[in-house]
């Protein structure tokens, strides 16, 4: 059996290749007209032509074990040489695949390295940035710390500050209950002997001022040598409202405070002053 599967596109005619159940053999041959001439021929005709390849087919496969036999015809020839051009095709294509993979294989590892370093190049500027973000903390939290610090000691001292005037407070109303008890005590005493003795002399101590007061008897009159110690040291007009520190005289009134660098009782500078309320 044999069967046409291919022919060429020159319309003068061309080679045709079958395929010869039989024999098991690929074949070719020339129509010296084209294959839609050879198909329009009579059957009996086709068939003869046909015949007559096949059997040129034929004995040239028997030629090719037989040492003594004629050359192979043209078209085996042909075959081969058209074998040996698809085998060159081949290896071209086979080596243009291989040549073509090696290209995208280095494209490849070329794009790879360039994304890798752009990456490390990220990285690193990141890092950079963090280290920048930690050096900025590390000193915004010690300059806290060191703010803390401060305020540590401002409390400290604030409290010292509080603890002092507390106890200067406590200590000035002691002692205004004392000049309270010692000026009722003296005007007492005072009434009492200038009923009894006209000459006799009454001294009583200043409260706070070590200066002395001193009454002297007579017949229905009474001679006021000082005065007593809530009046101002210096004008001796107005009750004295201002205390000097450090020496914590009470001292000063209110209109003659602001003109006092010392203490009228002691003399020692004035570093301060406080306002007492008197009742």
């Amino acid at each position: 059996m044999i069967v046409v599967f291919e022919k060429s596109d020159n319309d003068d005619g061309g080679n045709v290749m079958g395929w010869n159940s039989d024999i098991g053999l690929v074949f070719t041959w020339n129509t010296p007209y084209p294959l839609l001439a050879v198909a329009q021929e009579p059957p009996k005709r086709l068939a003869k032509i046909v015949n007559q390849d096949t059997q040129v087919n034929k004995n040239a496969f028997d030629n090719k074990y037989n040492h003594n036999a004629q050359p192979l015809p043209s078209y085996s020839l042909n075959l081969v040489a058209q074998l040996d051009e698809q085998r060159e095709i081949d290896h071209c294509i086979r080596s243009q695949n291989e040549n073509l993979r090696i290209l995208l294989q280095e494209q490849r590892k070329k794009h790879m390295a360039e994304l890798v370093k752009k990456m490390e190049l990220n990285a690193l500027q990141l890092l950079r940035q963090k280290d920048e973000e930690i050096v900025q903390a590390t000193q915004k939290t010690t300059e806290l710390k060191e703010f803390l610090r401060r305020l540590e000691i401002e409390k400290e001292s604030w409290r010292k500050v509080a603890e002092e005037n507390e106890a200067m407070v406590l200590c000035l109303h002691n002692n205004i209950e004392q000049m309270k008890e010692r000026a009722v005590y003296g005007m007492t005493s005072e009434d009492a002997e200038s009923c009894c003795d006209d000459n006799m002399r009454i001294t009583a101590m200043g409260e706070g001022t070590g200066e002395k007061r001193v009454w002297r008897g007579g017949v229905g009159e009474v001679e006021q040598i000082g005065k007593m110690t809530m009046d101002c040291k210096c004008c001796n007009s107005q009750k004295s409202c201002f205390m000097f520190l450090p020496c914590r005289h009470l001292c000063s009134c209110k209109t003659c405070e602001p003109f006092l660098q010392v203490c009228p009782v002691c003399s020692t500078p004035k570093k301060s002053s406080i306002e007492t309320l008197i009742v």
